[in-house]
């Protein structure tokens, strides 16, 4: 062997350890994040399907058996919640978007339930009543933020996110094609290679579309969204807090009494917005009557936030598309794109698939480590350098994911810690 043939068989060597090692972590942190990636995507997935499952669910509910005509009393529906339920809160009422539908209430009960209740806009029947806590569409959704367990959980949450991410990137380059082949590449082989080929063909092919998602979900996490968050407010950029925390407050009281319901509507019929909407009511004696865009009731570009003086009716701040700052609409984008809902039904399938072959990566991901569980190659440590295009990849995600950032350093510290061990025991041996 010539000189310049053993640097190349060095240089291969130290590609496929790199490769290797690259697969190692790959293979490692897939496992520890499938359960709960598992958890993630099927929550998310019935929150992508809402309109559907909601419609199957309670479809009695939510359509009118008959269209109704005329005027709706919206107080004569307000003071039938009121009365029927003495003990509770009106939280918001979303009244009827077309003649077919009901109009909705929903209702803060003493004994700490939370109930949406479904009335006839034109008879005021009660058509029935939902215990939000037992709304499928609601748990799931409650999980999906934060596995309903507070800040732990949506900082856990947020850490899945984050090694999603890392899993896609690394994923896409250990599939990236080192020759012009198909099978292997984009058609699965048979045999023992066919596993391995049915868990990273799909994920290649959707992989840039999953790291979309993941990163159109990341402004409503803890840590990420919040360091969003100020650096909009710093820019001057961010979505008003109006909209979510320090809305704008009514007059002083001085005996006056609290605008109607018919009242708030029909300052709002002399708004000029196109987007369906639910009336948020005032939190506490000096809060506003809220008007706040539902999240199925139109383009992103429509969206308007408009609050009402509850004792005068006064219009004391309205907030549409260009008001929100440049983060702001880009949030607003984002979302609507991670909820399936920014070019219709093509956005909801699309990322339907990307959530199914999400769920395909984590199966066949425990499979095959359940498969060479028991082979030293999975189990020992891998040496050998990381290529510097993905190297650099990675720091910069951990630097733009401080969650990820922060796990990987923590990873690596353990790994150097073990195999300095491993050398000190070799030493004295």
């Amino acid at each position: 062997m010539t000189r310049k043939d053993s640097q190349k068989t060095a240089s291969g060597g130290d590609r496929n350890q790199g490769f290797r090692r690259i697969w190692r972590w790959h293979s490692r942190a897939g496992i520890a994040i499938a359960p709960l990636l598992l958890v993630m995507v099927i929550t998310g997935g019935i929150y992508l399907l809402e309109p559907q499952i909601e419609d199957l669910q309670y479809a009695d509910l939510l359509y009118l058996q008959q269209p109704y005509s005329g005027a709706v009393d919206h107080t004569a529906l307000a003071t039938q919640i009121e009365s029927s339920y003495p003990q509770s809160r009106i939280r918001h009422y979303q009244p009827a978007r077309s003649p077919g539908e009901s109009a909705q209430f929903l209702v803060d009960r003493q004994n700490g339930k939370t109930l949406t209740i479904f009335l006839h806009p034109g008879e005021g029947r009660v058509l029935g009543i939902v215990d939000e806590s037992l709304r499928l569409t609601t748990v799931a959704k409650k999980i999906h933020g934060g596995l309903m367990a507070g800040v732990t959980g949506e900082v856990i949450v947020e850490l899945v996110a984050c090694w999603t991410i890392l899993m896609a990137v690394s994923g896409l380059y250990l599939w990236w094609p080192r020759s012009r082949r198909l099978r292997g590449t984009l058609i699965p082989r048979s045999g023992n290679a066919a596993l391995r080929d049915l868990h990273a063909i799909p994920g290649a092919l959707l992989g840039l579309w999953i790291l979309v998602i993941i990163a159109t979900g990341l402004p409503w996490s803890v840590v990420w969204g919040g360091l969003l968050k100020q650096g909009g407010e710093i820019a001057g950029e961010a979505l008003p807090e109006a909209v979510f925390q320090s809305r704008p407050q009514s007059g002083e009281p001085r005996g006056r009494a609290r605008l109607d319901l018919n009242g708030v509507m029909a300052i709002v019929g002399g708004l000029e917005f196109n987007h369906a909407y639910r009336i948020d009511y005032p939190w506490g004696p000096r809060g506003s009557f809220t008007v706040f865009p539902l999240r199925r009731g139109g383009e992103a570009q429509d969206t308007a936030y408009f609050f009402i003086d509850q004792y005068s009716g006064e219009l004391l701040r309205e907030i549409r598309w260009p008001d929100m700052g440049a983060v702001g609409r880009a949030t607003a984008i984002g979302v609507a794109l991670h909820e399936g809902r920014l070019f219709g039904s093509a956005n909801q399938m699309l990322n339907l698939a990307a959530l199914l072959v999400l769920v395909a990566l984590a199966t066949t991901g425990c499979l095959m480590w359940w498969r060479r569980r028991s082979r030293a190659a999975g189990v020992r440590a891998v040496q050998g350098d990381v290529p510097t295009g993905l190297k650099w990849t990675l720091i910069s995600l951990a630097v733009l994911l401080p969650l990820a950032g922060v796990t990987m350093l923590a990873i690596w510290l353990w790994d150097k810690w073990r195999q300095r061990g491993g050398e000190i025991g070799a030493a004295a041996t």
